[in-house]
Parts: structure tokens; sequence; C-alpha cells
């Protein structure tokens, strides 16, 4: 591989975290073993696949079919299977109280746990499910013992024995257009000049990278996230009301 060639257009910790993985990808390649990335969103995933050269198999997994972070396995040999070394782990508040995304992150990352060692973390009625990268977990289980202020208890589990079902919020509106103001401001019930000051201010995500343009064309799939909003999926069939106005539907993480 030209890493120079193919690490073109990239700076920043994105132009270092996909060196490293490709770095990886050639240690498979020359000794023959398979090599782990770290946790990667989908925009890092699809840069490090699609950057990677070599004779070997890449596959992918984040601890439940259909994880949004997952590591990339680069493997010698095509019929290769290979044991992710993720751990799933279950926090369960001792009061009862569920947490939002934002918070079991935050408690995690204030252990001064790298972002990249976390893969999904997934909610429901009683507690949440942490994807995480085995090297860490017994850290995260003889560590964390609070989120947002509440004791909790965590309990490392194999991803085998996890069941996943994600949940979404669903609801649809109207747009003038397609820009990623329009439909950000349509999804969180905002102005559009609310919206203008989160992506000035470096708080808006499209497509897993920090937005930098109010005009951005949003398309069908796109995710958008918002601090303090939440993460969301766009969708839409084109179709227009009798005003002209686009429908869109809005599938939020939840």
């Amino acid at each position: 591989m030209n890493k120079s060639n193919l690490l073109s257009g990239l700076d920043g910790d994105e132009k270092i975290l996909i060196s490293h993985v490709m770095d990886l990808a050639e240690r498979c390649e020359k000794a023959g073993v398979v090599m782990y990335s770290p946790f990667l969103n989908p925009r890092e995933y699809d840069l490090a696949v699609s950057r990677s050269r070599g004779s070997f198999s890449v596959k992918g997994f984040g601890g439940y079919d259909g994880a949004e972070r997952k590591m990339i396995a680069f493997c010698p040999y095509e019929d290769d299977v290979p044991y992710y070394p993720i751990t799933a782990i279950r926090i369960t508040a001792k009061d009862g109280s569920v947490f939002s995304h934002r918070d079991y992150l935050g408690a995690l990352l204030s252990l001064g746990l790298k972002r990249e060692k976390v893969g999904d973390i997934v909610t429901d009625e009683t507690c949440a499910i942490v994807f995480c990268d085995s090297t860490v977990a017994d850290f995260i289980c003889l560590n964390l013992d609070k989120v947002a202020s509440r004791g909790v208890v965590c309990t490392a589990c194999e991803v085998t024995d996890v069941v996943v079902d994600r949940k979404f919020d669903f609801s649809s509106s109207t747009v003038a257009s397609m820009r990623l103001d329009c439909v950000l401001a349509a999804a969180i019930g905002k102005s559009r000049e609310s919206i203008s000051q989160l992506i000035t201010r470096g708080f808006v995500q499209h497509n897993y990278e920090v937005a930098d343009s109010v005009s951005a064309r949003v398309s069908s799939g796109d995710t958008i996230s918002a601090r303090g909003y939440g993460k969301m999926i766009i969708e839409t069939d084109s179709s227009t009301t009798r005003k002209g106005r686009i429908r869109i539907d809005i599938k939020r993480f939840v």
C-alpha cells in the first residue's frame, strides 16, 4: 500500500486513526495473523475499508447484527472466522433508572477511556448494554459506579448472550428543501437560525463528520446528530405535498 496516496484528503485525528488501521492491515499481510481495529463509526469504517489494499480479507462486527460502531478484522484467509475481542457490559442503576446515551457515554469517557474502546450503547426499559473492547471490560466493571450521579452495577457478559433490539422514535415532517439547516430544524423543532448557530459552533455532525455548511444536502439514509438533541436517520422518497414541500421521515435513536 502507498499510504501517502491512500491517506490523501484526510487530516487531524481521522488521518491518524486510518493510518493506524492501515498499519494493522499490513501487519496481517506480513505476519499472517488476524488483526483487529479499534471501534470505528460508519464513516471511519468505510474510509478504512476503502483504503486498505492487500491480500487479506476484511470483515466487520460490532457485537451484534446491525451495530453502528464496528471493529474491522483483517484476516489472512477468506474462510477465517475471527473471534472479535468484544465484551458486552450490562449497566443497571440501583434505583432502576435508565439514562440517555449521552449520560452513559459521558460516564465511560470520564474514566479516561478513549472513544475507540467503546462501541454501541443500547438501552432498554431496565438497563444499558455497552459493547466495549475486551481489554477494558474489567476496568469498566471495577471503576464505573455512577451514571448521572446515580449508583450503578456493571456486569460483563459474552456478546452471544445478549439480544439487542434497537429502538427508535419515528416522526414525519415536511421541508422546503433538503438543506441541512431545513431538515434539522424540522427534525428537532427549532428555527433555522438556531440550527445555523449549532452548526457554526461545531455541534452538528452529518454522516459522522462535523458539519461546516448550513446548505449541505441531506440524502435519504443520512445520519445527523446535534449536541443535546440526539442522533437521527433521515429518510425520504422525495415525494412532495401539494404545496411542493418534501416529505421526510425521522428515525430518532433512543
